[in-house]
C-alpha cells in the first residue's frame, strides 16, 4: 500500500460480534459495538436494531477498552429524528459520558433550534474530548435511573445523573459516595452556570428520559 499524505480515522464494524474491543485497538481507531442504531430512546428492540437505551447497557462495560486514538463506537447519533427534546440531550449527553465519536446522524442543512442547541453544546462536547480519554463509568443504577462518572484531566471529573424512566427522579446525593469532595465546585453544562459547591447542592431533580450533568472541579 503506498503511503498517504494525509492522516486516516481507520472505523472497523462488525456490530461487536467478534469483540472488537479486545483487539481492534491494534488495528483501528473506532470500532462498533453493538448493532445499527435505530431513532427510538426505548421500548423493544429487534435483533440487529437497538434503540438509544439498549446501546447504553451495551456499551456500559466496555469502559476498559476505551483509550486516546481507540475508541468504543456505539454508532451515530440520533438526535434530531424525532425524539424529544430531554431524548435528544440525554441521548447527546451519554454519548459524550461514553468517550463516543460523535458522528450526527441528521440532516444539518434543515436542523431546528433545538437541535442545533444540544449538538453544539461546547461545554458537554469537551467531556467527550477530554484529552485522557476515558469512558464514564455507571457506578449506581436502581430501576430507570442512574449516575455515571467519568474522569476528567488535572483531576476534574464529569457526572451525570441519567434519567432513564418515563417519571421525574428527585435526590439527595451522595457526594462523597461518588467520590466527590464536597467543597469541589460544580458546573451545570446544560444550563451553563455555576452551582456551587457540591455540598451546597442538596437535591437534584432531573425530568423523565432526561440527564443533569455536572463538571466537577
Amino acid at each position: 500500500m503506498a503511503d498517504l499524505d494525509r492522516p486516516i480515522v481507520y472505523s472497523i464494524c462488525n456490530w461487536g460480534f467478534k469483540k472488537p474491543w479486545l483487539w481492534a485497538g491494534k488495528t483501528g481507531h473506532l470500532w462498533r459495538t453493538t448493532g445499527d442504531i435505530i431513532p427510538k430512546f426505548n421500548g423493544a428492540s429487534l435483533p440487529f436494531f437497538q434503540t438509544v437505551v439498549d446501546i447504553i447497557d451495551k456499551q456500559a462495560e466496555l469502559y476498559p477498552y476505551a483509550k486516546p486514538g481507540a475508541w468504543n463506537d456505539p454508532d451515530m447519533m440520533e438526535v434530531g429524528h424525532g425524539l424529544t427534546q430531554s431524548q435528544n440531550r440525554a441521548h447527546f449527553t451519554m454519548w459524550c459520558m461514553m468517550a463516543a465519536p460523535l458522528m450526527a446522524g441528521n440532516d444539518i442543512r434543515s436542523m431546528i433550534p433545538d437541535v442545533i442547541e444540544v449538538l453544539t453544546n461546547k461545554e458537554v462536547i469537551a467531556i467527550d474530548q477530554d484529552p485522557l480519554g476515558k469512558q464514564g463509568q455507571r457506578i449506581w443504577k436502581k430501576g430507570g435511573n442512574e449516575i455515571w462518572t467519568k474522569e476528567l484531566k488535572d483531576g476534574e471529573k464529569a457526572i451525570c445523573f441519567f434519567n432513564r424512566s418515563k417519571k421525574e427522579w428527585t435526590l439527595t446525593p451522595d457526594w462523597t459516595g461518588y467520590g466527590i469532595d464536597e467543597s469541589s465546585q460544580l458546573r451545570d453544562l446544560w444550563k451553563h452556570e455555576d452551582v456551587g459547591t457540591a455540598g451546597s447542592v442538596s437535591s437534584i431533580t432531573i425530568p423523565l428520559q432526561d440527564v443533569v450533568i455536572y463538571r466537577v472541579k
